[in-house]
């Protein structure tokens, strides 16, 4: 069995975690011995010896302790009506591992919050769900990233701002449980530069700036150098995003449906906005469409109207696609 390094993403794993590893994967129940090998940094050595010596001690507490945690977990529990008011909502804590542990969340501010969030509704027979807790609850999103996204969205379609890459980085990026750890390091420029393009009657809340630049450079804007991963998994979510986004532009009326599904396609291959038409055309690609751009074409229009020009200029394969773009064959 062998471990190699002790460090997630830019976390350090729990040593509980390593011993867990090794124990289940060491397991035999036919008395033989098994050889676990534990790879780390030598600054790390120390602390996971003494972590993995036979006296260690490894406490277990329940992770719904926080008031948005709890947010998170109780929200889904309204949604067949199983809940509706504190008592029903204490009587569901009180078959959780936290009550074993004597743990006494607040529960009249958890509504306090799922109300805050516009998730819930109160009504003569009790708390409801709101189409925003519906959607959260649906697409597993915390109720108050959903609010978010409808607020900002809202804002940036009334500013006729939805062709702005900052404006819609800021939209999706601009929420309050969304994680995102990690830090750019010598990146750091990038914070800079997205804060640069996103347009001033915008409010960036704090601690969400780091949010809004991985969205940016989801839509192609810049290197994310060591955040490169986070950004990803940024992307590879948006499809989840894209479906709560679609139900809130029934709700709210914004007709807006195609808008999003161009901007999944256009998060999921890194397209900025300015390349956007050029890559709706068959055979340019994001390379391609870049080339033209830089030569100033930015449309159909523009490729038959350069085309002379960009003969000798580039590939066969490229020359022919430009060609059946002029003579409108594709």
């Amino acid at each position: 069995m062998i471990v190699v390094g002790a460090t997630r993403g830019f976390e350090k794993v729990p040593v509980a975690e390593i011993r867990q590893m090794v124990g289940r994967a060491g397991r035999k129940h036919n008395g033989a011995v098994c050889e676990a090998y534990v790879l780390v940094d030598e600054e790390d050595v120390p602390v996971i010896e003494q972590g993995m010596s036979g006296d260690a001690e490894f406490d277990v507490e329940s992770a719904m302790t926080s008031c948005d945690d709890l947010v998170f977990h109780l929200l889904p529990e309204i949604h067949p009506g199983g809940v509706s008011d504190y008592s029903t909502a204490a009587a569901w804590y009180a078959r959780s591992f936290g009550a074993f542990q004597n743990k006494k969340p607040n529960i009249e501010k958890i509504f306090e919050r799922l109300v805050e969030y516009d998730a819930i509704r109160m009504t003569d027979k009790g708390y409801v769900m709101t189409d925003v807790g519906r959607i959260a609850a649906d697409l597993y999103f915390h109720p108050a990233d959903v609010q978010a996204w409808r607020n900002n969205f809202g804002s940036i379609f009334g500013m006729g701002l939805e062709c702005d890459d900052g404006a819609v980085a800021w939209a999706l990026g601009n929420v309050p449980i969304m994680p995102a750890p990690g830090d750019f390091g010598k990146y750091r420029f990038v914070l800079t530069l997205c804060r640069d393009e996103i347009p001033a009657a915008l409010n960036v809340e704090k601690g969400t700036i780091t949010k809004i630049a991985l969205w940016w450079g989801a839509l192609g804007a810049s290197p994310m150098g060591k955040m490169r991963n986070m950004m990803l998994s940024y992307r590879e979510d948006f499809g989840r995003i894209r479906r709560a986004l679609t139900e809130l532009d029934k709700i709210e009326n914004w007709r807006m449906a195609g808008f999003f599904e161009d901007l999944e396609k256009r998060i999921n291959k890194g397209i900025p906005s300015y390349l956007a038409e050029l890559c709706d055309i068959p055979g340019i690609n994001k390379g391609r469409a870049m080339y033209l751009y830089n030569m100033g074409i930015i449309d159909r229009q523009g490729i038959r109207e350069s085309l002379n020009n960009l003969e000798g200029e580039v590939d066969d394969d490229f020359m022919r696609v430009l060609r059946e773009v002029a003579n409108g064959i594709r």
